[in-house]
């Protein structure tokens, strides 16, 4: 039970470190979702609203950690994840108060006609790789096919951290090759968003920060494809694990802490970038950001913009392809979770 407290209250110690840094994470004249005067970070006021937000985080993720205690206790393992989503939708809901905070101090900057595509710009990588994780899901496809008959009738799909199974799944052709099933999906849904930053998102609004931008765009590039190769390989080593691995199964810990230090070094590159003095403004308009997170600008051509929480770059929703693009992502992810 000890251990299966630890294993809980690790990812809401993680969520609630990210969120403690995150409004930091973003271009220098950017404070909270709000274009700012360069230095107002630094100002008695930024400080202020920093500190309350911060203190709000930490209050919910003390909130976040009795709930998944208490789920352990009550043995509704399933509840545990709520206590995440619980801390952080409720920090959306400060950050958006800081953002309205700020809204006061927020000011003009001077814009220019940018195109939203590039025809020298491409993955990195290019198509080789692009298509390799593809080739990695289907290898360990085609390895579990090969030894269909040593997966037994009722193999476990889950385990605690010390490798002990805890869930169990009828063998089947969906639940077998559900992970690289997923992995495809999200491969694709990954090469989608490199694509979508290549062709439809603005080169340099800000005529002062088109390098900078350049730089982002290519972290972030090289990221997604990072991404991709990652997780390929994360989700083929548990499609395998229903075959008689035997002592694999006590280091399964290990797969998902190689997949986050393989990509931290690209988000650290991305939060070092975004402390450089010549960030400053991503020139959408302050107006056009709901709670200081969804961007809404039917006026904005760009299908894809920065985002201004978080790292990395989120849907113009005011564009109306960007809805029928999400609906056709969708659908095979809700397939795939229903069945």
């Amino acid at each position: 039970m000890n251990s299966e407290i630890w294993f809980s209250l690790i990812p809401i110690a993680g969520v609630a470190v990210m969120l403690h840094y995150l409004p930091l994470w973003r271009r220098q004249n950017l404070w909270f979702g709000v274009t700012v005067p360069t230095g107002y970070r630094e100002t008695y006021q930024a400080r202020i609203v920093l500190r309350q937000y911060r203190l709000t985080v930490w209050s919910l993720a003390a909130v976040a950690v009795v709930l998944a205690v208490l789920a352990i206790w009550q043995k509704h393992i399933w509840l545990i994840p709520l206590a995440s989503l619980f801390l952080t939708f409720s920090s959306i809901a400060a950050f958006a108060r800081g953002r309205n905070q700020t809204l006061p101090d927020s000011r003009q900057v001077t814009l220019r006609s940018a195109p939203t595509t590039s025809d020298t710009e491409t993955l990195p990588g290019g198509p080789v790789m692009a298509i390799g994780p593809f080739g990695i899901l289907l290898a360990a496809a085609l390895y579990l096919h090969a030894n269909w008959q040593s997966i037994p009738a009722l193999y476990p799909m889950h385990w605690s951290g010390s490798g002990v199974p805890n869930r169990w799944a009828d063998k089947s052709p969906l639940t077998v090759f559900a992970p690289l099933l997923a992995g495809a999906i999200l491969n694709l849904f990954l090469l989608f968003m490199g694509e979508a930053i290549l062709k439809y998102s603005p080169r340099a609004r800000v005529a002062n920060t088109a390098a900078w931008t350049a730089r982002f765009r290519l972290v972030n590039l090289r990221l997604l494809m990072v991404v991709t190769w990652g997780v390929s390989l994360l989700l083929s080593w548990f499609a395998i694990l229903p075959l008689p691995t035997g002592p694999l199964l006590k280091f399964t810990w290990i797969a998902p802490l190689l997949l986050l230090a393989v990509i931290g070094p690209f988000v650290w590159q991305m939060v070092s970038l975004s402390q450089e003095p010549g960030s400053g403004s991503d020139g959408t308009p302050d107006r056009a950001w709901k709670l200081g997170l969804f961007y809404y600008n039917p006026d904005d051509p760009a299908l894809i913009v920065e985002r201004r929480f978080g790292i990395g770059y989120t849907f113009n929703f005011g564009n109306r392809a960007s809805w029928w693009l999400l609906g056709l992502l969708t659908l095979p992810i809700l397939f795939l979770v229903l069945a």
